[in-house]
């Protein structure tokens, strides 16, 4: 029953009472029609519904930004509905870019109806089950609302940015050619030495020029291997490292650079694996390929923060989870608790490359202009320790990629270009 039916209710009885209790036949005569109109919205009550729901995704996963259709077709297998409502109740976090969510029309008996529209949404897992189904009568007195349940599931990855290869050094690499030097020779681009021929050498390798000062023996150039290598993403979920400024969170930008580290990983052929710690631990075993990248970022859809006394540091995070004498990627606005163990990962044989979210710059770029002299010292000293804990990462042989979030990823992944050692190439000579 709707607000319009108690009102027309309270002036039937209102006038009937006025006119019985002053006599007046007029006052109960004009609440005659009101009872006419009220036998009529009676007797076109709708009845209970009988409806087939259908809701069809173009995909259930779509990366965040990129629109994907929807369509929902009801059919009325009951009476007629003189005025049908249908209405599409989406999830916090889902907008509507094209299309209505609201249809209103007269439903025959077998009669159908479909709402078309396009949406798009933010990095996540949500389930679409809020389908509203309301008939009211032709006079607006009486409502039957109905909730039909055509679960769908969506799965909305989060964006990454397309990288160029990421130069990495690890101690150990795998059996399988790939974009990095192993320090091992064989089939390979780089120089790597000289050394005395061997019968089935390809004569193009031969060195003619070292092979002229010796009369007696001919000399082969040798080639360093290239291959792939055990990569481990780590990224760090913890809560009270997740700053916030307004309605954006610096872990939004750390899972857009852990999916963009991780597809630029794999399109080079490496072994890639995750392992994300915060109110708990969810690992992604380590894989190749397409279907490893559609493992990670479906992992990440569904990363979000939290806190655990148990992983409150860095260090306390299994050893197992990782491959032995790997590259590991640390993905974190790094606090001052995460040296330690970071220099004890270096120490224990890993290749450590840091990427974080700078939130200083975070902080700073959503809060007023500092105008008062105390709030630029801060600034200036909360920027002087960061740069001591990052240091001190450095002096360890750790690159570190500091990224500010307004610009590109790639431009923080090149700066640990510029931090590699220059590769020393050892050239035996016989």
């Amino acid at each position: 029953m709707t607000r319009s039916f108690w009102l027309l209710v309270s002036l039937i009885f209102g006038f009937s009472v006025l006119g019985l209790l002053y006599r007046r036949s007029e006052l109960v005569a004009a609440a005659l029609p009101l009872m006419v109109y009220l036998l009529g919205a009676i007797w076109r009550i709708p009845g209970q519904f009988r409806l087939e729901a259908e809701r069809r995704l173009s995909t259930d996963k779509a990366s965040e930004g990129i629109p994907l259709e929807v369509r929902v077709k009801v059919q009325n297998q009951g009476e007629m509905v003189d005025e049908f409502y249908l209405v599409d109740r989406l999830p916090p976090g889902i907008e509507v870019v094209e299309g209505d969510l609201i249809h209103i029309e007269l439903f025959p008996p077998e009669g159908a109806i479909e709402l078309h529209y396009r949406l798009t949404g933010k990095r996540g897992r949500y389930t679409l089950d809020g389908l509203l189904a309301t008939g009211m009568d032709p006079f607006g007195l009486f409502r039957v609302e109905s909730l039909l349940s055509p679960l769908s599931t969506l799965l909305i990855y989060p964006v990454s940015e397309d990288l160029p290869s990421i130069p990495i050094r690890p101690p150990n690499t795998k059996g399988f050619s790939g974009p990095i030097p192993s320090r091992k020779s064989g089939v390979g681009m780089d120089f790597f030495g000289v050394r005395a021929y061997q019968p089935g050498d390809p004569l193009r390798r031969i060195n003619w020029r070292l092979t002229a000062r010796h009369l007696q023996d001919l000399y082969a150039n040798e080639f360093e291997q290239e291959r792939i290598a055990d990569i481990g993403l780590i990224l760090d979920a913890r809560q009270q490292y997740n700053y916030q400024c307004g309605a954006r969170q610096i872990f939004e930008y750390s899972v857009l650079a852990c999916a963009s580290l991780a597809s630029a990983f794999l399109a080079d052929g490496h072994s890639v694996s995750l392992v994300m710690f915060g109110a708990g631990i969810s690992r992604v075993f380590p894989g190749y390929g397409k279907v490893q990248r559609e493992r990670i970022l479906r992992a990440l859809a569904n990363a979000h923060t939290g806190f655990n006394f148990a992983l409150e540091s860095l260090g306390n995070l299994p050893a197992r989870l990782l491959a032995p004498h790997g590259q590991l990627v640390y993905i974190s606005t790094v606090s001052p608790d995460d040296i330690g163990p970071l220099l004890r990962f270096r120490a224990q044989g890993y290749e450590v490359i840091v990427v974080s979210p700078d939130p200083l710059s975070f902080e700073l770029k959503g809060e007023a202009p500092f105008f008062s002299l105390e709030d630029r010292l801060a600034e200036r000293f909360a920027r002087l320790e960061r740069d001591l804990l990052l240091r001190e990462l450095r002096s360890a042989g750790i690159l570190v990629a500091v990224w500010d979030v307004d610009q590109p990823l790639s431009s923080a992944v090149d700066s640990i270009r510029l931090q590699l050692p220059l590769r020393r190439r050892v050239v035996k000579v016989l």
